[in-house]
Formats: structure tokens, C-alpha cells, sequence
């Protein structure tokens, strides 16, 4: 059987995991962050606002607290 999808969606890959039976990480969408600023968290270079905002609110609304966030 051959399976179509794209690698990059994450849509494409949960039912392709539950066929396997394989666990994955739960996924919510969040607030955009400036691509500059996970670069500059990545590298330890300063402040990330729109970075730090984003992950308060991830932290304070979503549970579980292993969830991945997509923006």
C-alpha cells in the first residue's frame, strides 16, 4: 500500500501514527511567532516578546504540559 502525504503536516502524519500504534505528542495551534525570534532564542541573543508571550499563554491554557505548539 502506498501512502501519499506531505512530511511537513502534521495532519498528514497523527493518522499515519494511530495505523502504526505509534504515541505521539498532542498538538494545539498557538499565536505566530516572528521566525527572527526563535533564531535569536535559539542562539541566546536577547529578547523574544512575541516567543515569550506565546509560550505564557500556551502554559497557563493548554494542558497537557508535554503538548507541542503549532503556529
Amino acid at each position: 500500500m502506498v501512502i501519499q502525504m506531505n512530511p511537513i503536516l502534521l495532519s498528514n502524519w497523527l493518522p499515519l501514527c494511530e495505523r502504526a500504534q505509534v504515541a505521539y505528542i498532542p498538538a494545539t495551534y498557538g499565536s505566530a511567532v516572528n521566525i527572527d525570534e526563535i533564531y535569536r532564542f535559539c542562539e541566546g541573543l536577547g529578547d523574544t516578546p512575541t516567543l515569550d508571550q506565546a509560550y505564557h499563554w500556551l502554559r497557563k491554557n493548554y494542558q497537557p504540559r508535554s503538548t507541542m505548539w503549532l503556529s
